[in-house]
């Protein structure tokens, strides 16, 4: 008999909860667990001839930056600009596009993404002191206004089925992470995507009600350490968070895939 989505999720639950070691050379603070973003930003279609981005988000206090990766070794970060009050922080993000031969920056797709966590919950637009918080300015390749040509959307680590319910860019619709999952990455993998940078290439970015924007959503909250790719080790990890080993995917941003499992293995709260 075919197994239920349940019952999958019932196993890989068991089978994490029997992997897990009785100590660990990682700690956290007991009880605090973190809410991870990733805020993507990309070119909305081909032939936008993007060649600068300028990008400046002001947030609220309570939220941690981590860093950014670049996507599709599509451009360079120039100067960053970071400044704040006893309320707000406010950062600016130059990013300049190589131009490699005969694509004359036509391609759309990924441009680079920003990880950011926090202990309060909700999603990343609930940190933006306005709805105009997050400005994006941007310049063709003869100088003109190019802002209407990229695009952003942000999701929470881990939820992949927040993401695959998610109908606007800029609501996220978080509904916790589970068992199911874990689950919905290993069927992304099992359908064949995988690669985030290059299925970012072939996405409809006209609606985010777009099942190739949904999936490509989910693909990103799925991929955990953020090197861009979907794996088995990713899924692994979420059940992790499943039975309370891990509270803070942060913690995998940048880690090798082949390390995510150990390392989520000797965390202990």
């Amino acid at each position: 008999m075919k197994k239920t989505i349940k019952s999958i999720t019932a196993a890989l639950s068991a089978a994490v909860m029997c992997a897990l070691p009785m100590a660990g050379s990682i700690s956290a603070n007991a009880g605090e667990q973190y809410t991870t973003y990733r805020t993507t930003y990309f070119v909305k279609y081909d032939n936008a001839n993007v060649k600068n981005t300028s990008i400046t988000v002001t947030t609220k206090k309570g939220l941690t930056k981590l860093g950014r990766k670049n996507f599709n070794n599509s451009g360079d970060f120039g100067a960053i600009h970071g400044s704040g009050g006893q309320t707000y922080d406010h950062v600016n993000t130059n990013w300049d596009r190589k131009k490699f031969s005969g694509d004359n920056y036509v391609k759309k797709g990924i441009l680079y993404n920003e990880t950011s966590k926090t202990i309060y919950g909700g999603n990343f637009e609930k940190y933006l002191v306005s709805n105009t918080a997050l400005n994006i300015a941007a310049a063709d390749v003869n100088g003109g206004s190019a802002a209407e040509r990229v695009g952003y959307f942000a999701v929470n680590v881990g939820d992949v089925t927040g993401a695959w319910n998610s109908t606007s860019f800029t609501d996220f619709k978080a509904d916790g992470i589970t068992g199911m999952d874990s689950v919905e990455i290993s069927k992304l993998i099992n359908a064949g995507y995988t690669d985030i940078a290059a299925y970012s290439k072939k996405v409809n970015y006209s609606s985010a009600s777009n099942e190739s924007v949904k999936r490509l959503r989910a693909m990103i909250a799925g991929d955990i350490n953020n090197d861009g790719k979907l794996t088995e080790n990713d899924a692994t990890v979420i059940q992790y968070w499943v039975v309370g080993k891990v509270r803070d995917f942060s913690a995998f941003n940048g880690v090798a895939d082949n390390k995510i499992v150990s390392l989520a293995k000797s965390m202990k709260y």
